[in-house]
C-alpha cells in the first residue's frame, strides 16, 4: 500500500507482518500501486517507479508526457498503460522503462480497467470508453454520468460493466445510489441495483462473473449480485474511526478483502482466521540472519582471529601498542620426527630420508597439531566444496546439457579432461598466460603435418574465442603422441588405472614442460622468414619463444 507522503509498504500472512518499506517520492503522493512478474509498480503524479520485492529500484522513468497522473494497467508482453489528467494514454516497456507509444484520450483518464476483448478507460466525467487492446482506438462509448455528474469508480468482469459515482441535484454533487450495470454484448445498460448506502468503490469478486463488492466511504460493504432482483440485506461495517475509505481491493484468491484509510490504517477481512492471498505464489525471500559469533577465549592460542570481522575506524585500535612495548617472537620449529632419523642417509652435510607418508609434502605441522588424534586430522582434511573435482556427466548431446556458467562466470575457458594424457591440461593454460610465448605460437605457421607449434597455436585461438566455453585439446595431443621422443621420454601414459597410480605426476608434468619447450624451439627455428629475420636483427640470434622465456638452448 502506499500513502500520501509518498512511501510505500508490504506486508505478508494475514497478520500482516511488515516485508518492506520503502520511500518512492519526497513530496509527491503514490496514487496507485499494480503487481507484476518484475516487482511493484508505483505511480506519483510525475514519476513511475519499478522496484522489486525487495523494495530495490529496477527503473525510474519521469518524462513531459507525465503530467498529471492518476491510474495504470498492466498489460500482456511486459507492457503498461498510463493515464491521467493530460489527453493521453501512455504505453511503456517494463523491459526498457522507455514509452512505447502514446494513444489519444479527450477528457483524460481517471480508472483502466483490463478485459479480454478491450481496453475499459473512464473519464472524470463519467465516459467509458471501450478501446482496442493493440491499437487502443475507440471502439465503443458508455455514457455513464457524462454531463451530469462525476465518476467516483467503475469495474469489468466477464459481460458485465458497473459503474458509480456522483450526480448532479439542485446545483449540487451529491451521490448517486444507484450502480449502473451494463451488458458487453449489447452495449447498453441494464436494470440499476439501488444501494442502501452511498456507493463509492466496486469489485467484481474473481471467481464469481455477477457478485461484487460495493464500499462506501464511510465504511460499509456489502456483497451484491448483478443477475438477482433481490439482495441480501446483510451490510458490513468496518471501524475506521470516522476516516473515510480510499481504496479497496480483493485478493486474486477471492479469500480477503483489504481497505485502507485516509488515516493510513489497512483492515483485511478474509473467509477465515488463515488465509492466503495468492494460490500460486512464489516463496517469500527474507534476508539472510546475522551469524552469531562464538565467543573466543583470551587465553586460546590457536583461535582464528581473523573470524572476527575488522571493524572500520579512524582512530587507533587498543591493540596498536607502541615499538617499545612489542617484541617479535617467532614460531619454534617442530622438532623432526625420529622415523625421519632413523633412515636418513648423510652425502656430505646434507641429509637424505624418504617421506614416511604421515603428512602431505606441502604440510608443515606445528606443536598443536602434533597432539592432534587421527579422527580429528581427517576432519580438518576435507576439501572445501569450492575446491572439489566436479564430475561432468556426459549425455547423449555431450558437453551442451551441463550447464558450465554455474561453476565458471568469467570469459576464460577451460580445458576438458576426459581425453587421454589431459595431464598436461594445467600447463597448456600456464603455457597461455605468458602473453609473448603465447603472441610467438600463434603467429606460428608451417607446412608440417604433426607440428606441435601449430597445434598449440590453434588451441590458444580456441582459448580466445571459447568466451568460457570448455575447449578440447585433441588435436594438440595427437600430435604430441605422435612425436617418437615423447614415447621414449615416458610422457604419453596408457588408458589403464593401474599404470596412472603408478605415475608420479608432479615429475611427469616437470618433464612434459622441458620436453614441449624444446620440441616448439625446434619447430620454430626451422621456419625463417622476414619477420623472424627482422626480430633476430634487433634481439640478436633468438628466435620468439627464446625471447618469451629468455632460455639458451644449444
Amino acid at each position: 500500500m502506499g500513502n500520501q507522503g509518498g512511501h510505500v509498504t508490504s506486508y505478508y500472512t494475514s497478520e500482516l507482518q511488515k516485508y518492506t518499506s520503502f520511500q518512492i517520492h519526497a513530496t509527491e503522493e503514490v496514487r496507485q500501486v499494480c503487481t507484476v512478474e518484475a516487482g511493484l509498480l508505483s505511480l506519483t503524479s510525475h514519476a513511475l517507479r519499478l522496484s522489486n520485492r525487495k523494495g530495490l529500484t529496477v527503473f525510474h522513468h519521469t518524462s513531459e508526457d507525465f503530467a498529471d497522473m492518476h491510474c495504470m494497467e498492466a498489460l500482456p508482453g511486459d507492457r503498461l498503460l498510463a493515464g491521467g489528467s493530460q489527453e493521453s494514454l501512455i504505453q511503456l516497456d517494463l523491459t526498457t522503462g522507455t514509452v512505447v507509444s502514446s494513444a489519444p484520450c479527450t477528457g483524460g483518464c481517471a480508472v483502466i480497467r483490463r478485459h479480454p476483448r478491450f481496453i475499459c478507460c473512464a473519464d472524470f466525467t463519467g465516459k467509458v470508453s471501450l478501446r482496442d487492446p493493440l491499437t487502443m482506438k475507440e471502439e465503443h462509448s458508455l455514457e455513464s454520468l457524462s454531463g451530469t455528474g462525476l465518476l467516483s469508480d467503475f469495474d469489468v468482469l466477464g459481460n458485465m460493466l458497473v459503474t458509480c459515482g456522483f450526480t448532479n441535484r439542485h446545483g449540487a454533487l451529491a451521490v448517486d445510489m444507484f450502480i449502473k450495470v451494463y451488458d458487453l454484448r449489447v452495449m447498453c445498460a441494464v436494470t440499476p441495483i439501488q444501494m442502501m448506502f452511498p456507493p463509492s468503490l466496486l469489485r467484481f469478486v474473481p471467481a464469481f462473473t455477477s457478485r461484487l463488492f460495493v464500499v462506501s466511504q464511510t465504511g460499509q460493504f456489502q456483497l451484491v449480485d448483478t443477475s438477482s432482483a433481490s439482495q441480501s440485506s446483510y451490510i458490513y461495517q468496518m471501524e475506521t474511526g470516522g476516516a473515510r475509505v480510499s481504496c479497496f481491493d480483493t485478493s486474486s484468491s477471492c479469500q480477503c478483502l483489504a481497505f485502507g484509510d485516509t488515516a493510513g490504517y489497512l483492515h483485511l477481512y478474509g473467509a477465515s482466521s488463515h488465509v492466503s492471498f495468492n494460490n500460486f505464489s512464489n516463496p517469500t525471500e527474507f534476508a539472510d540472519p546475522e551469524e552469531p559469533y562464538h565467543p573466543i577465549d583470551i587465553n586460546d592460542e590457536i583461535a582464528a582471529l581473523a573470524s572476527i570481522p575488522m571493524p572500520y575506524c579512524n582512530s587507533r585500535l587498543v591493540s596498536d601498542l607502541p615499538k617499545k612495548l612489542t617484541k617479535y617472537v617467532y614460531r619454534r620449529s617442530v622438532p623432526v620426527d625420529p622415523v625421519i632419523l632413523n633412515s636418513m642417509k648423510m652425502v656430505g652435510s646434507v641429509g637424505y630420508a624418504p617421506n614416511p607418508g604421515l603428512w602431505r609434502r606441502n604440510e608443515v605441522r606445528y606443536p598443536q597439531e602434533a597432539c592432534r588424534s587421527k579422527e580429528t586430522r581427517e576432519d580438518a582434511d576435507i576439501i572445501p566444496q569450492l575446491y572439489k573435482k566436479i564430475d561432468v556427466k556426459y549425455s547423449r548431446m555431450g558437453i551442451e546439457d551441463f550447464d558450465f556458467n554455474l561453476y565458471n562466470r568469467t570469459c576464460f575457458a577451460g580445458l576438458e579432461t576426459n581425453l587421454p594424457n589431459a595431464y598436461c591440461n594445467n600447463m597448456i593454460q600456464v603455457l597461455y598466460f605468458i602473453p609473448p610465448l603465447r603472441c610467438a605460437v600463434m603467429n606460428h605457421t608451417c607446412q608440417r603435418e604433426f607440428c606441435l607449434a601449430c597445434e598449440l597455436g590453434f588451441l590458444f585461438h580456441m582459448l580466445d574465442t571459447a568466451q568460457g566455453i570448455p575447449c578440447q585439446a585433441s588435436n594438440f595431443l595427437r600430435a604430441f603422441r605422435t612425436i617418437p621422443e615423447a614415447s621414449a621420454l615416458g610422457l604419453i601414459l596408457s588408458d589403464s588405472d593401474d599404470a596412472r597410480k603408478k605415475v608420479n605426476f608432479p615429475r611427469l608434468v616437470q618433464s612434459w614442460t622441458r620436453f614441449v619447450l624444446q620440441q616448439i624451439h625446434s619447430e620454430t627455428l626451422d621456419v625463417v622468414d622476414e619477420d623472424v629475420q627482422k626480430n633476430r636483427e634487433s634481439h640478436g640470434d633468438r628466435v620468439p619463444c627464446q625471447q618469451a622465456l629468455w632460455l639458451d638452448v644449444d
